[in-house]
């Protein structure tokens, strides 16, 4: 499964939003946890099913991203809407942010792969490595980095957007015939279809569009409102937890009420921040900054430790608390990637461009 975005939108008092880059790091933590529970129930590694499935509903943290995608890049970029002008920067800005990273971490999988350092089957035809690189769907096949699969949304929401930049009118009607095309086509999950008509209209991409209508009313949200919907939010992110659990939703309907739930959530977040009534704590937004990188090489990470450690775990307490421990390593081992790699590589890519942007996090799902 993910999740990347740029700038991190509007400014706390103190700076960029705190519960923004935390609730980021608390979805990519929750996509960790998915696939370290799912991986480690494969035969190849320790076939034991854990958690009673309950960790399959880590995956709905790619639906806190998408909400928080849009949120981030109609925030950033609001004033920039009707200015033509404004193309070159926005593009500069969203192609730095996504590709080079992506670009780093996926040649370095390559390299394993054709160094026998892995088991996965990657058909590297110039099509499809054309569709890994520019995470535009001219093949079906899954990207070498497979949880890249949520980059193909953002990429296509980015395109989109650029129209808002080009003329008011134009983008407003293009985004109102998107939204209309995805109610009417509606896909279900793009990662289990890659096309490019599937990454298009996936009933996902409502959750864009979720994030944006939050942009549009956080500043006119008092803190009892923002309060009632961050409570409104938990309690349907509960309520759609256990109704996926239990199997009495399916289809698309969990992740739309995870995408509701997750606005509902952001919307009390930004609002209560933004008023000065709450802080996340730095070390919960630290994993929000290094949460690109942690979403792209977890995968990989768990592999390796899966590979390592997994047939020599055995049965009750252990094996229920192994998947948490590959977890949490698998996002400790993330860190210094993002400090030594993809920080100093943005740093460098934005001081290239008297636009440099200030600091920015990380998405994608």
């Amino acid at each position: 499964m993910a999740i990347t975005t740029g700038a991190t939108g509007p400014a706390a008092p103190g700076g960029i939003m705190t519960t923004v880059q935390a609730g980021r790091g608390i979805a990519a933590a929750m996509v960790v946890f998915h696939h370290a529970s799912t991986m480690f129930a494969l035969p190849r590694y320790g076939n034991m099913p854990v958690w009673n499935g309950w960790g399959e509903l880590g995956r709905h943290g790619i639906d806190f991203f998408f909400v928080l995608s849009g949120f981030i890049i109609f925030s950033a970029h609001r004033r920039d809407i009707g200015r033509p002008g404004r193309i070159g920067t926005y593009l500069w800005r969203r192609a730095i942010r996504i590709y080079p990273v992506y670009w780093l971490y996926l040649c370095g999988f390559l390299a394993l792969l054709l160094l026998g350092m892995g088991r996965q089957e990657v058909p590297l035809s110039a099509a499809n490595l054309l569709t890994a690189f520019s995470l535009v769907r001219f093949t079906p096949e899954m990207p070498p980095l497979q949880v890249a699969w949520t980059l193909f949304h953002e990429v296509f929401f980015y395109a989109m957007f650029v129209l808002l930049l080009a003329s008011r009118r134009m983008g407003a009607a293009a985004l109102g015939l998107w939204l209309a095309l995805i109610l009417l086509f509606h896909q279900s999950r793009g990662a289990d279809s890659p096309t490019f008509f599937s990454v298009a209209f996936d009933l996902l991409n409502l959750e864009f569009f979720m994030g944006i209508a939050v942009a549009l009313l956080w500043r006119h949200v008092s803190a009892r409102a923002a309060a009632a919907a961050l409570g409104l939010g938990l309690a349907g992110l509960a309520g759609a937890a256990l109704s996926a659990q239990g199997g009495w939703i399916g289809g698309y309907l969990p992740s739309f009420c995870f995408g509701l739930a997750s606005a509902l959530i952001l919307l009390g977040l930004v609002v209560l921040e933004g008023q000065g009534r709450l802080r996340a704590p730095r070390w919960l937004s630290a994993l929000g900054d290094a949460s690109y990188t942690t979403y792209l090489l977890h995968t990989t990470i768990l592999s390796a430790l899966l590979r390592v450690a997994a047939h020599h775990v055995g049965g009750g307490a252990m094996a229920q608390l192994f998947p948490v421990l590959i977890a949490l390593a698998a996002i400790a081992v993330s860190l210094p990637f993002y400090h030594y790699v993809e920080r100093p590589l943005l740093d460098a890519l934005r001081g290239r461009r008297p636009f440099a942007a200030r600091r920015e996090g990380a998405v994608t799902a």
